[in-house]
């Protein structure tokens, strides 16, 4: 069982450990503003969670690209991916 906060996005609930960046208002304005054309790839610079991730791959991204100096972000983003089927 995973341990710490969690966040909704797109009607789920997902996973954010201690450390990694929680999404706040900004990150969920953001996700509402941005536009991805499906098919396309997109780069999730300092990616946290993985918000901006699900919500390209949401939008029918084929490839994320996402990065981030802390290593349990890139982990949480994965499994949070993972976890919305992608």
């Amino acid at each position: 069982m995973q341990k710490g906060p969690q966040f909704y996005f797109a009607g789920k609930t997902f996973h954010c450990p201690q450390g990694v960046y929680y999404p706040s208002e900004d990150s969920y304005l953001l996700a509402q503003n941005v536009k991805v054309e499906k098919g396309s790839t997109a780069i999730d610079m300092g990616c946290g969670c993985g918000i901006q991730s699900l919500n390209a791959l949401m939008q029918g991204a084929l490839e994320v690209i996402a990065l981030d100096t802390n290593p349990q972000a890139l982990k949480a983003t994965e499994r949070n991916c993972k976890k919305a089927g992608f």
